[in-house]
């Protein structure tokens, strides 16, 4: 599964990102089918706790689940038949990270992630029919819903709490929800909606009509998150930050603190630093070469295994949670694979960006 050449993702933050809706048809060129959806399951531990049945509330674990003896070893397996029974009666089947688990999922998280430079985690939702699943709600990250296969309904609404954090949930206030919908879609395979934190939406399939989408979640690194990243590595210099609060005092009267929060806050260095920090505590996942088959010939492309965008300027990045500095002349090597340039590689050459992709420092694009 690939993302669309012809998407362009130039203005996507500047314009869209956490603005509005986007529907991109056909997005994404997929041959995803039912089979490698079954290969998935194959052999899944349902006690992972990330497949679970959604028939109006969460089915209990044990409905769908049994225990077994297997030579010796306890181990959970899924019972096919009522897990069967309860899809064609309406049920939907949820598959949490999916993205560790189906090759073709974690590339098109990687791929939207190389896109618009953030983290990416993916969900995947299989139903046949029955309606809506989970009703009018607001997810607390912005999401990439991915059509693979069939269709699905979807109605998108005017949020009531804008940009929500996590704690900020919509179970609570559904009586908020406007009721008239400023967009009615329905998307078919290979199509991509963009739907922002906080925009309520719901989704409906036709009675007996089958779907399977991903929901790409994107994670992205807020003010409150440097906030409190200042807090805990910075401000600690400061004596106005370790100063005791008067419990009998209500009156915040340290002007000292927040001159220096600010100066912290305003701080260019701290800013990259902080973003670096965050950089260095990201792990991804890349597909497994145990034969070493990978070849790169010419024409190949790689994109450093990280979700931030970086340049690998001055012989230095970060990925997969490692800080690689390289010498001059590899760190032409690797901009040239990462701009899609490569010609002829010396021999020099094809080691050196071989052992980047065997430490999972770099990944090749199909």
């Amino acid at each position: 599964m690939t993302l669309s050449r012809d998407l362009k993702f130039e203005d996507f933050m500047t314009n869209v990102f956490e603005r509005r809706p986007e529907l991109l048809k056909g997005g994404c060129r997929s041959e995803y089918t039912w089979d490698d959806l079954n290969r998935c399951l194959f052999g899944w531990d349902p006690s992972d706790g990330r497949v679970r049945l959604f028939d109006k509330v969460m089915v209990p674990f044990e409905a769908y689940t049994e225990l077994v003896d297997d030579l010796g070893t306890q181990r959970f397996r899924l019972l096919k038949e009522e897990l069967y029974r309860r899809l064609d009666n309406g049920a939907t089947l949820i598959l949490n990270r999916l993205d560790l688990k189906c090759p073709q999922v974690a590339e098109i998280a990687a791929q939207i992630s190389g896109l618009i430079g953030e983290r990416t985690v993916s969900n995947g939702y299989a139903c046949f029919g029955g309606g809506g699943a989970f009703g009018h709600h607001w997810d607390t990250h912005d999401v990439f819903a991915v059509q693979l296969i069939g269709r699905k309904r979807w109605k998108l609404y005017e949020p009531t709490v804008a940009l929500p954090l996590p704690h900020q949930r919509s179970a609570d206030r559904k009586h908020e929800c406007p009721q008239v919908p400023i967009q009615d879609v329905v998307l078919e395979p290979g199509d991509i909606l963009y739907v922002p934190r906080g925009w309520w939406h719901s989704t409906e399939t036709a009675a007996k009509e089958e779907s399977f989408h991903i929901a790409v979640g994107v994670h992205t690194l807020k003010m409150r998150d440097y906030a409190t990243w200042l807090c805990e590595t910075v401000m600690g210099e400061h004596i106005s930050a370790r100063r005791s609060l008067k419990w009998e005092n209500n009156e915040f009267e340290d002007a000292d603190f927040v001159k220096a929060f600010e100066r912290e806050m305003f701080s260019a260095k701290n800013l990259a630093d902080f973003k670096q920090a965050a950089a260095e505590n990201v792990r991804q996942e890349t597909c497994f070469s145990i034969h070493r088959s990978q070849s790169i010939g010419r024409g190949a492309s790689l994109s450093i295994n990280s979700p931030y965008r970086q340049a690998a300027s001055g012989g230095l990045f970060v990925a997969n949670g490692t800080k690689v500095a390289i010498d001059p002349v590899s760190a032409r090597t690797l901009k040239r694979a990462l701009d899609g340039e490569l010609g002829n590689l010396e021999p020099r050459e094809e080691r050196f960006l071989k052992g980047l992709l065997a430490r999972d420092l770099v990944r090749l694009i199909n």
